[in-house]
C-alpha cells in the first residue's frame, strides 16, 4: 500500500472551548511551517514556549511546540504539536492558516495509519488504540493498553515462529527420508500439533475476553409470552424500558439496554415472546428474537 505524501493537519482535542487546544501536523512540510510560523528551528522532543506568526510581523497566539524528528516520532514522519489556547476561533483561525501552504485535512485515523505503514505499529496496536478512546469501562482501557504496548501482537509472533519452525522439521523429514534418518517421530508430531492448537485456542479466547470486555456482553433473554422477560429486563436495567402487560406478545421488537456488573458491560436484549402466531408483526420479532439469541454470548431462558 502506498504512502500518501501530504503533509496532514489535525486538531487533536475535542471541539469546545478548554484551556488549550492540540493541534498535530505530520508530513514532509513540518520543519518549512515550524521555520514560517515561529521564526525559529527546534529541537526534537524539547518543549518550547513559542509565539504563532500569522504574518511576517503579527503574532496571533503562543504556546507549546514539540517537535519530533523521522523516524522518531509516531507516525514515522517529522512531527509537530503545538499547544494553543482552547478557543473555538484561534483554534480553527491557526488550523486554515496553516492549511493555506498546502497542507489539508487529515483523514479520520490517518495519523494512525500512517503509523502503521512506516511500521511503527501492527493492526492490532492500531485497534487497540480506537479501543482507548471509546472505552467504556476501566477494565476496557486496561484490555486495550496491554494489546497497545505489543502483549497480544507477541504471542501472535510466537506462536507463528513456532508454526515455522515445526514446518521446516516436517519438511526436512520428508526431504531425508530416503537417508533412513529419523529426523521426526510420530509421537513428536502428534505432540507439536497438540500444542499449536492449544496456544490457538488460547489466543481466540483472548480474542473473545477481549471483544467481550471492549464491546460488553450480549445477554440475550429469551422465553416464551409472558414468561417474565420484560420484567426482568426493567429489573436488570433499573428502569422502564419494556412494556409490561398481562396481554401476551406486549414485545415485538428488539429491545436494547446494558448494566455494569463488576466493572464489565452487559448489553441486556429483551425479545419478542416465542410462540406460533398468524400476525406478520409478531411473527416477524419471533424470527429476529430467535436469530439474536444464536448470536449472544450468554442466553437467560425464562420457562
Amino acid at each position: 500500500m502506498k504512502l500518501d505524501n501530504d503533509t496532514i493537519i489535525a486538531i487533536s482535542t475535542p471541539n469546545g472551548i478548554g484551556g488549550i487546544s492540540i493541534l498535530r501536523i505530520s508530513g514532509q512540510k513540518v520543519v518549512f511551517l515550524l521555520k514560517k510560523f515561529f521564526k525559529k528551528s527546534f529541537y526534537p522532543r524539547v518543549a518550547d514556549y513559542s509565539c504563532f506568526y500569522i504574518s511576517e510581523n503579527m503574532s496571533i497566539d503562543n504556546g507549546i511546540v514539540i517537535f519530533f524528528k523521522k523516524p522518531y516520532s509516531f507516525t514515522g514522519e517529522d512531527v509537530f504539536e503545538f499547544q494553543c489556547h482552547g478557543g473555538e476561533i484561534i483554534t480553527v483561525l491557526i488550523l486554515k492558516t496553516i492549511m493555506s501552504y498546502d497542507v489539508r485535512l487529515a483523514n479520520p485515523g490517518e495519523f494512525s495509519f500512517r503509523a502503521f505503514l512506516n511500521n511503527k505499529i501492527d493492526l492490532i496496536q492500531a485497534e487497540s488504540i480506537s479501543q482507548i478512546i471509546f472505552s467504556k469501562t476501566e477494565n476496557s482501557v486496561f484490555s486495550a493498553s496491554k494489546s497497545l504496548n505489543g502483549l497480544f501482537s507477541g504471542h501472535i509472533r510466537l506462536l507463528l515462529n513456532n508454526i515455522s519452525i515445526f514446518r521446516m522439521q516436517i519438511e526436512s523429514h520428508i526431504d531425508f527420508s530416503d537417508n533412513n534418518i529419523n529426523l521426526l517421530k510420530k509421537e513428536d508430531v502428534v505432540f507439536e500439533v497438540t500444542n499449536l492448537l492449544k496456544n490457538f485456542d488460547s489466543i481466540i479466547k483472548n480474542i473473545q475476553d477481549s471483544k467481550n470486555i471492549s464491546y460488553g456482553v450480549n445477554l440475550v433473554i429469551l422465553g416464551n409470552p409472558n414468561s417474565g422477560k420484560s420484567t426482568l429486563m426493567n429489573l436488570l436495567s433499573k428502569d422502564e424500558v419494556s412494556i409490561v402487560d398481562a396481554e401476551p406478545g406486549t414485545t415485538r421488537d428488539i429491545i436494547k439496554s446494558f448494566v455494569m456488573i463488576c466493572g464489565v458491560k452487559f448489553n441486556l436484549i429483551d425479545t419478542a415472546g416465542i410462540r406460533i402466531s398468524d400476525n406478520k408483526v409478531e411473527k416477524e420479532g419471533v424470527r429476529r428474537a430467535i436469530k439474536i439469541a444464536f448470536e449472544s454470548d450468554l442466553l437467560i431462558l425464562l420457562v
